[in-house]
């Protein structure tokens, strides 16, 4: 057991090394950034991030089909239909005073998705959505830690769920290819039944028995 256990640790602090060397500059831009934007807006009120725009309308246009969304995909339409959106985006860092005018390609109600998984989902469908993905999330991770006490691969792939769920708070992955398979890689790892393992290890043994 405490093999198992050094195993998880140990397999948790490589990731977390990888993950931060393969995105270290992405990952210290937009924590600044992110810094930024959350300071402006504790100290001065202002949404100088879109983000915090764009989660404002995604809830707004939510309350306007609740039950199952604007359809995955429609987080373009639905900011489209917010005319406050288009305003407060004026407040943001995409938008120059002295022009006038967003900066170029970057007019803020035609976005297409809101940074966030968990605010698209509720967008694009709806609470059938949240629903639906939150059982599935919640399941996974119960069997994940039903995996991780018998071996370290199961550490290892609550780990990799849980940077999916922890970035995916500021960022919109689950329409994109890449993420979702990060997703289920992660989500295959955490849910081997314990029994798989044992039985690997049991051959194994037999396997090297003079």
């Amino acid at each position: 057991l405490i093999t198992s256990r050094l195993w998880g640790v140990v397999a948790c602090v490589v990731f977390a090394v990888l993950v931060g060397v393969l995105y270290q500059g992405k990952m210290q831009a937009s924590l600044t950034k992110a810094f930024e934007g959350s300071s402006n807006l504790i100290t001065k009120g202002e949404f100088t991030d879109p983000r915090f725009v764009w989660w404002k309308s995604s809830y707004r246009q939510w309350k306007n089909h609740p039950i199952f969304g604007y359809g995955t995909g429609g987080t373009k339409q639905a900011f489209q239909d917010d005319p406050v959106l288009y305003e407060d985006g004026k407040k943001t860092s995409w938008y120059s005073p002295e022009k006038n005018a967003y900066l170029e390609g970057r007019v803020i109600n035609e976005f297409n998705q809101p940074h966030s998984i968990y605010f698209q989902v509720l967008v694009e469908n709806g609470v059938v959505g949240i629903l639906a993905g939150g059982f599935l999330i919640t399941m996974t991770i119960l069997i994940g830690w039903r995996t991780a006490k018998n071996h370290p691969l199961g550490t290892l792939g609550l780990s990799m769920l849980s940077v999916w769920l922890i970035t995916g708070a500021f960022d919109s992955w689950y329409s994109q290819g890449q993420s979702i398979a990060l997703f289920w890689f992660a989500a295959t790892i955490a849910s081997i039944h314990p029994f798989c393992y044992r039985c690997s290890e049991s051959s194994t043994a037999k396997v090297e028995m003079p």
